[in-house]
């Protein structure tokens, strides 16, 4: 009786073994093999182009200063068109110069970029010769200041945020001088304020409303990632689709077992990729310009420049560096970020890279009007409501455009003008903080 139930068991297990050997056989992972080989040779999207230093850098902000009235232009497609034009100037030989201080109560155009630039990259950015001395900072403010004596003269000062000295240059036209002075004069000009936000931050900010033409435009998927593959994996004959088990329009995930590529569904109909590479090593800290050396290059390697991208943000300490997309001359803001291509870099290598993968195409109905609200009552918003938002969290604020998809089956967006405000490092639309009150008022 034993020996049969001995048999019994003995057979059961023999039967298991070689159902399971069978179904090992016949399992098939949820993973796609990628295209021919011949994919392999494509690097680059057929959507992007490559760029150079100058077309990626852009000023936040240039400002007009007659003494103590200040202005900016009235449309911000002017100041792009301005900022061209400054770039083509001849300035002379540019030297250091130590001083305590820079005064803008005068006569002067103040060029504001959004992050610290590297000396090295000047003879890009502006037309200036190649400079022989060995200054090693950075700047983020140029002035153009008018010379009193000399209507022939406008005198340079290259200055920064983080460090002191300054770097002096001349532009020697009169045609030049006479375009600072009336742009200085012009009428329409929008009047500025001067805030102090914190200690450390002063702003200057429309004093009254601003009508700011918003926009409904259409955006184009880019379909074919075989470029980003290509550049990302060192091996991509070794990169394998996981297909999700839901809809696989909703994600993708890509990976050659180490490295990943995630694509997701972003503002209900559009589509954005992280990758990420753990291979990357904790490096030493990279220096300004090395990062954006390597990340333009990366860039134009794969002509990811698929938009209008300007600098927006740059950390040297966690080797970070970030381009903004923009529309008719100013940002575009998501709460998430899915509007920048952002980049880390650890042993000079890319570790960590988040972009859209859209464009914007046309624009679908004519430019709408919108009135928004003065920089001074957004100033006095803040003031009155200091003990729920600290003063010293915020470093800056700008109208920018406001992202509103349309409808979930739709690839049209509205681009609504609105003030954004830098708070703890991160932008936020006006109405975050106006929620927010209204919230903790609730509770």
């Amino acid at each position: 009786m034993i020996e049969n139930i001995k048999s019994g068991i003995l057979f059961i297990l023999v039967v298991s073994s070689l159902l399971l050997t069978l179904a090992l056989w016949n399992y098939q992972p949820a993973y796609e093999e990628l295209g021919e080989p011949t994919y392999l040779d494509e690097t680059r999207l057929v959507e992007g182009d490559t760029r150079q230093f100058d077309d990626v850098v852009y000023p936040k902000q240039i400002y007009f200063h007659n003494f103590h009235e200040h202005s900016q232009l009235p449309d911000y497609k002017g100041m792009e068109q301005l900022f061209e034009e400054i770039k083509e100037w001849p300035f002379a030989e540019v030297e250091p110069f130590v001083s305590d201080d820079v005064s803008i109560w005068s006569r002067n155009m103040e060029v504001v970029f959004p992050e610290e630039i590297p000396l090295a990259y000047i003879v890009q950015l502006l037309n200036v010769n190649q400079t022989d001395n060995l200054w090693n900072q950075t700047f983020n403010r140029v002035y153009f200041q008018l010379s009193q004596n000399n209507n022939e003269i406008v005198r340079v000062t290259f200055a920064s945020d983080e460090y002191e000295g300054y770097l002096n240059a001349e532009i020697q036209s009169t045609s030049v001088y006479n375009e600072i002075n009336q742009l200085i004069d012009n009428e329409n000009n929008v009047s500025l304020g001067s805030y102090d936000i914190n200690e450390e931050t002063t702003l200057y900010l429309p004093v009254e409303r601003l009508d700011v033409p918003g926009y409904t435009i259409l955006t184009e998927e880019i379909y074919d990632i075989q470029p980003l593959i290509n550049n990302l994996f060192s091996n991509p004959t070794t990169v394998r689709r996981q297909v999700p088990s839901g809809n696989s329009n909703e994600e993708s995930y890509y990976t050659d077992g180490s490295r990943a590529l995630t694509i997701k569904r972003v503002l209900q109909n559009e589509k954005a990729m992280e990758f990420i590479n753990p291979f990357s090593t904790n490096a030493p800290e990279m220096t300004r310009y090395d990062i954006m050396n390597r990340s333009i290059g990366f860039t134009n390697d794969h002509s990811g420049w698929t938009d209008t991208f300007y600098l927006d943000s740059l950390n040297e300490h966690s080797n970070e560096i970030a381009f903004r997309m923009y529309y008719e001359g100013m940002p575009l803001f998501d709460t998430e970020g899915y509007t920048m291509i952002q980049q880390t870099w650890r042993d000079n290598r890319i570790y960590q890279f988040e972009r859209p993968l859209f464009y914007t195409s046309t624009n679908f109905q004519s430019e709408e009007q919108e009135s928004v609200r003065s920089g001074l009552s957004v100033y006095q918003f803040f003031q009155q409501h200091s003990d729920q938002f600290l003063p010293e969290s915020i470093s800056d604020m700008r109208i920018g455009y406001e992202v509103n998809t349309i409808s979930d089956a739709s690839n049209a967006m509205y681009l609504k003008p609105s003030w954004h405000i830098k708070y703890n490092g991160r932008w936020q639309p006006m109405s975050y903080f106006e929620n927010m009150l209204q919230t903790r008022g609730d509770e």
